[in-house]
């Protein structure tokens, strides 16, 4: 008896524990039913019910993402701008997320990387060596968005890929030109337009423009995919890195948001 003494007090909490769970399960059982009762009375709800859980249970891209980090793709700090660190309300430690956040697949409001300033740029190691088609850019749906967050997405951009020595010697040259591509169209810039301490790679590095995105916040889509120019695409170079330079936003002085990221071959 004694051994059961320091139980017995427990037993009426548990008790109304379980009455209180029976309660809310009956609840949740009786709306259920109404629900299933609204929607065999009026099919068209149903049917707008369903094209919603469609449309949130699938990825409306359904690419594959080779800038994925769940994939083995990565951020390089080396050739991404710092965080914007949010000036705290007191001075209590705040969460700010980092970089990688833009190889997530979640974009719920405030799952973004935020620079200072409208310019910027993100380095990414691709999960593997692909010749690069498309680049696609997610943000927070707009009308969840205040406008003041609506002003810190990102607008005119460039993707650009980083050349080693097998790339380089596919590109056409000065002197030459053919089906695949005219040096004139090409565009170069070297690791100074990014970069923000030295690599540990030696000698310069050397990267070619892909694409120039333009998103836009107005578009019936929050998810926008960009081709990259079809030049590149003739001369079937293949890429491990890139960056996307960010050049501007929609009006933000302050920061810029980058929710996520995707590179599709």
């Amino acid at each position: 008896m004694r051994g059961h003494t320091p139980e017995a007090p427990l037993q009426p909490v548990l008790l109304q524990k379980a009455r209180t769970l029976e309660h809310h399960q009956l609840l949740l059982e009786e709306r259920v039913n109404i629900l299933e009762q609204i929607l065999e009375t009026h099919p068209s709800i149903a049917s707008l019910v369903q094209l919603e859980i469609d449309r949130r249970a699938k990825d409306t891209i359904s690419r594959r993402d080779f800038a994925l980090r769940g994939g083995g793709a990565d951020v390089i700090v080396d050739f991404t701008s710092p965080t914007y660190l949010l000036p705290p309300p007191d001075l209590r430690s705040h969460e700010v997320n980092p970089p990688t956040i833009v190889l997530e697949p979640d974009i719920t409001v405030g799952s973004c990387w935020s620079f200072s300033g409208r310019q910027g740029h993100v380095g990414i190691s691709l999960s593997e060596h692909v010749e690069v088609a498309d680049v696609t850019i997610d943000h927070a749906p707009a009308e969840l968005l205040s406008e003041q967050e609506l002003q810190k997405a990102p607008q005119e951009m460039s993707l650009w890929g980083l050349l080693d020595a097998n790339t380089s010697s596919l590109l056409p040259t000065a002197n030459t030109s053919s089906s695949r591509g005219s040096f004139s169209n090409l565009r170069f810039c070297t690791e100074k337009c990014f970069i923000r301490s030295l690599p540990t790679a030696t000698g310069p590095l050397r990267f070619i423009r892909l694409a120039d995105p333009i998103y836009n916040i107005s578009e019936k889509h929050h998810i926008q995919t960009f081709p990259v120019y079809d030049y590149i695409k003739r001369l079937h170079l293949s890429f491990s890195t890139v960056v996307l330079q960010i050049h501007t936003n929609w009006g933000s002085n302050s920061t810029t948001s980058i929710y996520r990221i995707r590179i599709h071959s």
